[in-house]
């Protein structure tokens, strides 16, 4: 889904680090508080998780308007750059049936968006 970057080419500090580290571990916890700790992800399970699937300014209201905005469907191709954890893209695919291609640079932030990604293939 996504391209990283070497692991060591950016070094965070320990408070960079708690900066975006928190949120794959609260997305881990919200799904294991919700049972889906493993296994195949709906939508819904995903829309659940508000602000930490949707790293953006309002939700899932804003990928609204880029797909009218910008008349997205399935003939539509999208790139994605620093697409976080991958939520608007899941979102905005799930919802046109376009193709997104994702560029992340943090390494975290891509592994967790893959394991996503493949758990709700059926999106």
């Amino acid at each position: 889904m996504t391209l990283s970057q070497s692991e060591n080419q950016y070094p965070l500090s320990k408070d960079e680090a708690l900066i975006y580290d928190w949120r794959i571990h609260s997305i881990r916890q919200a799904l294991k508080q919700k049972g889906k700790a493993t296994g195949t992800l709906q939508i819904q399970d995903l829309l659940e998780l508000g602000h930490l699937d949707q790293y953006h300014y309002f939700g899932t209201k804003a990928c609204d308007r880029a797909i009218n905005r910008l008349a997205l469907n399935h003939n539509s191709k999208v790139l994605d750059i620093g697409s976080g954890v991958g939520g608007p893209a899941r979102y905005i695919s799930y919802q046109t049936g376009c193709q997104i291609q994702c560029v992340e640079l943090r390494k975290d932030f891509n592994e967790i968006a893959s394991i996503l990604e493949q758990r709700a293939k059926d999106l």
